[in-house]
C-alpha cells in the first residue's frame, strides 16, 4: 500500500476515533475565591458539597477539579472526594471514590488539584449528583469557594456547608472545574458510525487498490 493510501486510512481511523470527545458541564473554577471569609476548612464544617446536573444524554465522569489550600503548616491528614447520588435535593449515598489529596500537596495559597478517576464513572441522562468532599481529623485542607455564581452549569444548584443552599450568591459555591466528561454515544450511534467508518475505509481501499493497480501496469514490461 502507497504512502499516501496508509495516510488516508490512518486519517479516517483518527477522525472517527475523535467523535468521543470531553467536555465540561460544570465550572465554578472562573468565579474568583471570596476573600473576605476566606475557604473553608473541610474537616471542621464537614460535608462540604456543590451539586451538578447531567443532560439529555448518558455521560461518563472522568475528573473533577477542586481549589484548595493549606490552612496549617500542622496538617497530616487527607482530603476525600467521593461521587454521591441525590436525595431530595441533597447528598444522598456514596458512589465512586474519586481521589484523595494529602496535606503534604497542598499549598499555601490557593490551587487547583485535578483528580482523575481511574475508571470513568457512568452518569444518568437528567440526573443530579454530588461532589462531597469529607477530611481526616488531622487534616487542615481548605476548600475555596466564591460568592458569585457564574459559569458552566452552575446555575440551579446547590451547595451544602452545614445546610444546604442554592446558587444564587450567597456564600457559595465552592470552587470547582468539575467534571471534565466524556461523551457516550448511543448503540445505535455506535452502529451506524462504524458501519459508515468501515464503507469509507473499503472505498478508500479500493480506490488506493486501483491506483496502485495502474502503476504496477506501467512499470512492468
Amino acid at each position: 500500500m502507497s504512502k499516501q493510501c496508509f495516510a488516508l486510512l490512518a486519517g479516517v481511523v483518527v477522525y472517527y476515533t475523535a467523535q468521543a470527545q470531553t467536555t465540561i458541564i460544570y465550572n465554578s473554577l472562573t468565579n474568583t475565591p471570596d476573600e473576605i471569609f476566606g475557604p473553608t476548612g473541610i474537616y471542621a464544617n464537614e460535608p462540604l458539597a456543590d451539586s451538578f446536573s447531567t443532560g439529555a444524554g448518558p455521560i461518563e465522569l472522568t475528573d473533577v477539579k477542586v481549589l484548595l489550600k493549606d490552612g496549617s503548616a500542622a496538617g497530616t491528614g487527607k482530603s476525600y472526594v467521593t461521587l454521591y447520588s441525590d436525595k431530595s435535593t441533597s447528598p444522598g449515598t456514596p458512589l465512586a471514590s474519586i481521589g484523595m489529596v494529602n496535606d503534604g500537596q497542598l499549598a499555601s495559597i490557593n490551587t487547583i488539584y485535578d483528580l482523575t478517576l481511574p475508571t470513568p464513572y457512568g452518569l444518568a441522562a437528567d440526573t443530579r449528583y454530588w461532589i462531597v468532599l469529607t477530611a481526616d481529623s488531622t487534616s487542615r485542607a481548605q476548600w475555596a469557594y466564591s460568592s458569585a455564581y457564574s459559569g458552566t452549569g452552575v446555575a440551579g444548584e446547590y451547595f451544602e456547608i452545614g445546610g444546604i443552599y442554592a446558587n444564587t450568591g450567597n456564600g457559595g459555591p465552592f470552587n470547582m472545574e468539575a467534571l471534565s466528561i466524556q461523551s457516550v454515544p448511543e448503540p445505535s450511534t455506535v452502529a451506524l458510525t462504524g458501519l459508515g467508518g468501515l464503507a469509507l475505509l473499503l472505498r478508500k481501499y479500493q480506490r488506493c487498490f486501483s491506483i496502485n493497480q495502474r502503476n504496477i501496469r506501467r512499470i512492468l514490461p
